[in-house]
Order: structure tokens, then sequence, then C-alpha cells
């Protein structure tokens, strides 16, 4: 059944009216398409009296570069460089597009990677843009290659068109780290032209290698030491690889910073440490092999160590060789409570570490008796680090409560000693023990040597005072 219209209104008069509302409605359209025009011709007119526009460029600038290191901090390794500030910001509008690509400091970190498989942006149009961009400013250049394959690659073969673009600017880099797996031919013409450069802003190198033998092979290419013209400003290395090679380092007589993992053996070990005469800190990773039993050998002499920071299964390994007479900060990280047990012991019975001044502690294994716990930081560990100011330990309950007794106001270290490390100033523990937090505090102030900062899981004392102001003298009964 077909629906009329009630009112006697024709087809033809329907179709009139419908073209009627039609052109009502383009008209409509065509005035709202023109006040949407008027409008953005405003809205561009006032743009320039919103706050953020009457900024200065150089203000604007600052801005920017803060918000961008935010994010990018070249002090990191590039795995944590982020530019998501810098894109942003360049599509916010035409000023601060412009201003952004004026700005050198947004352009100086390059972070490169090649795989096998390249899209987006070529990366030699990459590095050739961020050059430009950052101007005279030091650079700070990431080079990844993930590509393990021993034949010629495209990930490769960008690689020697970005060396070209990189190395007429080697006198600019301050940061430079370079991840490759596999060494090829390709990369010889890089490392030969890194060999004879100078590094005059180099302050930071970072070297990550495959498992090959790295000597034999730069020996075979004639490639020599990198930036043999030169890196004064040099301070801090990070080298990762099975067989250490100092001819991918730079000269290491200014280096007071490393940074190792990878390396298992003794005499690697032994032949890395001894190229670093000034070395002050010492952080090691996990080590791709079991070390072997280090007894009967000379240990390890690193004469201006100031601090050693270990993670993984080789902390005891570490305590046992290393001989570091002004070592003040020691940092154990291990998920084995038995090799820090171990570790600790050695410390405590040889008593090779008596300036230590900070000692931080963590596992997140769980003992499976009293044997395991941290019990060997008793009195006679307290006696063979003296000047103790800053402790850390981060451990599952029975370690934490193993150590306990020992700063316990009824404990003591020896007859005649009340107060054990006189000098601390710092306590970090976890987990919380809130029966303990109080008396402790307490009880260090009421005998003279109070705790600057104690803290045990969230809750923080600050001489003497909780969160909320309460003295704890007060709050014991």
């Amino acid at each position: 059944m077909v629906n009329t219209p009630t009112d006697g209104r024709g087809y033809g008069e329907l179709l009139k009216q419908v073209t009627e509302q039609n052109g009502a409605i383009g008209e409509l359209q065509h005035r709202i398409a023109e006040a949407q025009a008027s409008l953005a011709v405003l809205m561009n007119a006032i743009a320039p009296y919103a706050p953020i526009y009457r900024l200065p460029t150089e203000t604007l600038s600052a801005i920017f570069v803060m918000g961008h290191n935010e994010e990018c901090d070249p002090s990191k390794p590039s795995a944590g460089w982020r530019f998501t500030f810098r894109s942003s910001i360049c599509q916010v509008s035409r000023r601060f597009r412009d201003v952004a690509t004026q700005t050198a400091p947004l352009w100086c970190n390059l972070d490169i990677r090649l795989r096998r498989n390249m899209t987006g942006k070529l990366p030699h149009l990459y590095v050739q843009t961020c050059i430009e961009r950052s101007k005279s400013c030091p650079l700070n250049i990431s080079i990844e290659i993930l590509c393990c394959c021993s034949r010629c690659s495209p990930a490769q073969c960008y690689f020697s068109i970005v060396a070209e673009h990189i190395i007429p600017h080697l006198d600019r880099v301050r940061v430079l780290e370079f991840n490759i797996g596999n060494l090829n031919e390709i990369y010889i013409p890089f490392f030969q032209e890194m060999g004879a450069a100078k590094a005059p802003l180099l302050e930071e190198y970072r070297c990550i290698v495959g498992e090959h033998n790295i000597d034999d092979w730069l020996s075979t290419s004639g490639s020599y030491h990198t930036f043999a013209g030169g890196s004064p400003r040099l301070t801090s290395i990070t080298y990762e690889g099975r067989v250490y090679s100092s001819r991918l380092l730079p000269s290491l007589h200014t280096v007071t910073t490393l940074s190792l993992g990878g390396i298992g053996s003794y005499q690697g070990m032994s032949a890395i440490l001894a190229d670093f005469p000034l070395l002050d800190a010492l952080v090691v990773g996990p080590m791709s092999v079991d070390l072997e039993d280090p007894t009967g050998k000379p240990p390890i002499l690193v004469p201006s160590l100031r601090s050693f920071t270990t993670s993984g299964c080789e902390s005891h390994w570490w305590c046992g060789v290393l001989q570091a007479p002004l070592l003040e900060s020691l940092s154990i990280d291990s998920t084995i409570t038995p090799y820090i047990h171990s570790a600790l012991s050695i410390i405590r019975d040889t008593g090779k570490f008596p300036l230590l001044r900070s000692l931080s502690v963590e596992t997140d294994s769980q003992p499976d008796d009293e044997e395991e716990a941290l019990k060997t930081i008793d009195s006679q560990f307290i006696k063979a680090t003296p000047l103790l100011t800053h402790l850390t330990l981060d451990a599952p309950f029975p370690s934490i409560e193993a150590f306990l007794p020992i700063l316990c106001p009824t404990q003591h270290c020896d007859e005649g000693d009340s107060v054990p490390w006189p000098h601390l100033q710092s306590v970090q523990l976890d987990p919380y023990f809130e029966f303990m937090l109080s008396e402790l505090a307490a009880d260090r102030i009421q005998k003279g040597y109070p705790i600057g900062t104690l803290g045990m899981g969230d809750q923080v004392l600050t001489d003497g005072f909780d969160a909320e102001g309460r003295n704890v003298t007060d709050m014991i009964v």
C-alpha cells in the first residue's frame, strides 16, 4: 500500500518543495563555510595575542629543549631515548615547527637502527636532516645494526651510506654508542676512519659487540685503536662483549667510569681493568659464562676504585678477586642469596674494604633456612666496615629479620660498644617493620648517634621526625 499526502499535494508540487529545501540547505552550508573561513582568519589574527605565542623565540626554544631532554637523556642508553615530545611540538602550529627546526639541541640525538627490512624514512636522510639542524652542537649518536646475517644486507648497505654522513662530524660527537652483532668487512672503512680521527668532545663511549674474536678480526683488517687523534674529555666507557678488545676503544688514560657486561673469564677481566689507570667507578652486569675459581690467582688490583656495582650471580667472585683499597661504595644485586652471603662473608673475614661508607644489598630470593639469610652482617662485619654511613637492604622478610637485631637498641656489636656503626647517617630497609622503626630511631638519638634518614618500606623518618612531624622520642612509651 502506497502512502499519499492527505493535503492533496501532487507529485510535481512535492518535488518542487524538495528542490527548494535542498537549495535552502545549500545556501546555509555556503554561509556556514563562509563563517568558518572568517573565523579561521580571526583565529589566526588573535593567535599572536595568546600568552604562548607572545613568548620570545629564545624562551620558546628553551622550553622545547627542556621538554625534549626529559625524555631523551644522552647520559642514558639509547634504548631509553624517546622523541614523542619533539614530534608533537612540530605538529602544533607553523611557528612551533619553525622554532623546533631551528632549535639545534632538539636534533643532537641520533638513534640509528638498521634492520634487514627497512621501512619509513631512509636512515641516511634522517641522519643528514639531524646533522644539518643540529648545526654546531655536540652530537649523541647511537648506531644499532639489528641484522646478524653474514652476507651483505640492506641494513649493512645503509650503514655505509650512514657512515659517510657521520665521519666528517666525528669531531662533534659527545656520546657514541655502537651496537653490532655480526662483524663484516663492510664496517672496516668506518673503523679505519675512527682510528685516525680526533674526538675532542667525546665524553662517553658505549661499545656492544657479538661473540667473535674481535681482536684477531681487527688485526687482520688493519684497524687499530679508535680516535688515535685524541679524546681528552672521555671519562665513561660501556663495553659488552664475550671477547675484550682494546682496539675498539679510544685511549683509556682519562676514563674514570666503566660498565662491563658479557666478559666471562679471569684473564679477560684482568686485562680490561689493567687498561684503566684512573678508574673510579665500576659497574658490572651479568656475565655470559660462569667465572672460574680465582683461588691461587693474583688479585685484580684497581687502586683508584671508589665505587663498585655488581648485578647477577658473580658478586661473591668479584668480592673475592677485586683488590680496591680505596673502595667507598658497594652495591650488590643478586637473585641468589647464598652468593650474597658468600660475598659479605669475604668482606667480613678479610676486612678488605675498610674505607667502605655506602653498602647496598638487594635480593628477591627466598632463603630456605637461616644459613642463607643475611646473617653475615654481624658484629664482625661491623668491625670490618667501621666508617659505614649509608646502608640499604632490600631482601625478603627472613633476611631482614635476621639482620634487625644488630641495629636494635638491646643489641650491641661488642662489649663496651653500645652503638653499631656510629657514623651511620641513612638506613633503608625493605620490607617494613613498624614495631622497630621508632624504637631504632629513638635509641640512636638518645645515645647521641642519630640516623639522619631512616626508611622502612614507605615509612621515612628524617632527623627523628615522621611524615606528620611527630618526634619519635615522644612516641616511645
